[in-house]
């Protein structure tokens, strides 16, 4: 897809950067800066910026204030849908699917899921696709299905090379350490320990990354716990965990709560192996505290399973019994989680099907050049709003036409003019309701049907159009280019309103560009 600006993007980034500014002690600053970065977005009408901006809300709010989480990530898909910024209406559906996994609907979350995903097969700004992908593999994750999430990840860190900023390096690679602890967990708890130390040969975490230091603290202690469970860690790194393990229970932060959970149930399988069974106990017993209170289901039934080997070791006789049962129960556990595993694959591929038909069916209705509705797709709104608005409802129409297009052309060449078209696409984009059409006409003329809105609420979008397009810095397309538009529109009432909608607006555009560039003009 064409890159934006130099200026636009670097804002584009930058609210990425506040995506991550919520994850960290910094949030409160970031917080202040969202609120100003939105306000120069709107101003400037950059949809992906906006819409990125709507994320790092939701980001916060799924992290710090899970009571707002549902009202944020509602916000978010409502604004990415109307922006048809397709990556962050992927990264809402994600936060969405979580939210929907924590009030138990896994229905929801896989329906969620696998729209992000398909969303996510369109083209658009990498570092955007890259952060929902990122997304959803978490979202996968948060239903243990690790080998979804390090696929995502790996598709995500594809698009990286193609990105200015490489931000999202440290994201991919901290939620990769975290998921890599947890599978290995997982396969040792189903038995299968020869898959486990095999997993921890081909996927190595990059200490590397200059990263937050409490994300670097996070990654280091996930690597140190998984060599401990495998017994591959030396008598140095199981010194250094001990010592991290005593530096966490020394500050008791609640959001380092999985990384004291990890070291417990490391150093309690270290602890059994070299038989100081009092200490593995209180250990385990340590790391089924905080899982009670905050973990998911593989997090806890690997503390209870370590335990349970605590137990066996302790009393031969009665924990053999109980030990085969936790065994039989995790086999069990393992074999549901695979089936839930193709399950979500197959509705992947399902969504990904019926996208392809529905794609089919829309790209009927759309500009190939704008992404925007075309002529068919206007016949068919007019037609839906002849049967479907009330006697009184409000619809009116906007016709836009570039000034002197012809001349952009002539001067430029059509690359440029096509750019002028799609940079105005967006600008009439940005300042529709979800509700409202968009479209273009053909050539340089565009159109928008607008229904609920009074006159003046209709001549003020219009007002907004023309005063976006004269603030738009075009000269970063090309230098002297400079672009202004004419603006015709006419507003009716109920179904026998919308039949000469049109011809009253194209009137009311012909009399605007009769009296200059530049200019709107209501029909009466």
């Amino acid at each position: 897809m064409p890159r934006p600006d130099p200026v636009r993007r670097a804002s584009l980034h930058g609210a990425f950067h506040l995506v991550e500014a919520v994850q960290t002690p910094e949030v409160a600053q970031a917080r202040v800066e969202i609120r100003a970065a939105l306000a120069e977005a709107e101003r400037s009408g950059w949809p992906e910026t906006i819409a990125t901006l709507n994320y790092a809300e939701a980001v916060d709010a799924l992290t710090n204030l899970p009571e707002q989480a549902a009202e944020a990530c509602h916000r978010l898909i409502e604004r990415a849908e109307a922006l048809q910024e397709p990556a962050m209406l992927a990264a809402g559906l994600t936060i969405r699917a979580e939210l929907a996994l924590r009030d138990g609907d896994v229905v929801r979350h896989g329906a969620d899921c696998a729209r992000a995903l398909v969303l996510l097969d369109t083209d658009s700004e990498p570092i955007s696709r890259a952060s929902a992908l990122i997304s959803a593999g978490v979202a996968y994750e948060a239903l243990s299905l690790w080998e979804l999430g390090d696929e995502l990840y790996a598709r995500a860190e594809a698009l990286l090379p193609q990105c200015d900023d490489q931000l999202l390096r440290p994201v991919i690679e901290l939620n990769r350490g975290l998921a890599w602890f947890w599978w290995t967990a997982a396969l040792l708890e189903a038995g299968e320990t020869e898959r486990a130390e095999q997993l921890l040969r081909e996927r190595s975490e990059d200490m590397t990354l200059d990263l937050p230091s409490s994300w670097a603290l996070a990654l280091r202690v996930s690597r140190l716990a998984r060599l401990t469970l495998l017994h591959a860690a030396d008598a140095g790194e199981l010194e250094e965990l001990r010592e991290l393990g005593a530096r966490l229970d020394r500050g008791g932060a609640d959001i380092e709560w999985l990384a004291r959970m990890q070291v417990h149930l490391a150093l309690a399988h270290d602890s059994i192996r070299v038989g100081r069974l009092d200490a593995a106990a209180a250990l385990a017993a340590a790391a089924e505290e905080l899982t009670r209170i905050q973990g998911t289901v593989y997090q806890r039934s690997f503390a209870h399973w370590t335990a349970t080997l605590v137990e066996q070791r302790q009393n031969p006789a009665i924990g053999q019994a109980t030990r085969t049962y936790a065994s039989v129960l995790a086999r069990q556990r393992w074999d549901e989680r695979l089936g839930r595993l193709a399950a979500a694959r197959d509705q992947i591929e399902s969504e990904r099907l019926r996208g392809q038909h529905d794609g089919l069916v829309r790209r009927t209705l759309e500009d190939p050049l704008t992404g925007l509705g075309n002529r068919r797709a206007l016949e068919q709104r007019l037609d839906r709003d002849r049967t479907e608005l009330a006697e009184d409802g409000a619809v009116a129409m906007l016709i836009v036409d570039v000034d002197e297009f012809k001349a952009v052309n002539d001067a430029y060449g059509h690359a440029v003019g096509d750019r002028v078209l799609c940079r105005v696409g967006d600008i009439l984009r940005s300042v529709l309701r979800t509700d409202d059409l968009a479209l273009r006409l053909g050539g340089d003329e565009f159109c928008a049907v607008v229904t609920g809105a009074p006159a003046d609420a209709v001549q003020q979008r219009a007002d907004q159009i023309g005063a976006l397009v004269m603030l738009e810095d075009w000269s970063a397309i090309v230098t002297g280019l400079r672009v202004s538009v004419s603006v015709g529109l006419a507003c009716g009432r109920g179904p026998l309103g919308v039949d000469d909608l049109y011809p009253r607006a194209d009137a009311a555009l012909y009399a605007a560009k009769a009296a200059g560039a530049g200019l709107q003009r209501l029909a009466h």
